[in-house]
């Protein structure tokens, strides 16, 4: 019975996602902001195996809400301003370290001062900075920054599939994009 238990608190915690995001509006959307149909997506993070991967993230997640999504190559640049109703997502690495902590393990859970060992373990974490810009106008419509933090099991793949999730969910309450699908 407590091997169940255990499964089931195991596989909960796994489910719900190991990775956790706070997001401070710096520059809230204008109310007269018409939801973008078309978005460009542009990521600059330590790498460019992140930037790449995040930035695809975003765009899957995009598409999912009925934005026609796709990823700005550097070398365009912004030198032409496309047709119709197009934003620009820039997302931007400024800081990431890691968190350690020691974890706890009782011997024959009778008491929390009989440890059977400590053992350190790191949670990544990642701070970014949001920017969506009109295109049409190259105004800034929404600004914020995200601070991402990940359980001491968690990858970069699994912390970004989770910001971008997050950041599309913001952008729908905010007015920016259309509702489209939502999947939950």
């Amino acid at each position: 019975m407590a091997t169940n238990i255990k499964v089931v608190l195991l596989l909960s915690a796994v489910l719900a996602g190991c990775a956790t995001h706070q997001v401070t509006e710096q520059t809230a959307a204008p109310t007269s902001v018409t939801p973008f149909t078309t978005m460009q997506v542009q990521v600059k993070f330590a790498t460019e195996a992140h930037s790449d991967y995040l930035a695809n993230q975003l765009v899957e997640q995009l598409n999912k809400h009925g934005i026609n999504a796709s990823v700005l190559n550097p070398a365009q640049g912004g030198a032409t301003k496309p047709a119709g109703n197009t934003g620009l997502l820039q997302l931007t690495l400024t800081g990431s370290w890691t968190e350690t902590f020691i974890s706890r393990r009782t011997k024959h859970r009778r008491s929390l001062t009989q440890t059977r060992g400590r053992i350190p373990r790191e949670s990544p974490r990642f701070r970014s900075d949001l920017v969506v810009v009109n295109r049409q106008s190259n105004e800034i419509v929404w600004q914020s920054e995200t601070v991402t933090a990940g359980a001491w099991y968690a990858d970069f793949n699994t912390m970004a599939r989770s910001l971008a999730t997050k950041l599309t969910r913001q952008l729908q309450q905010q007015g920016l994009i259309g509702s489209g699908t939502d999947p939950a």
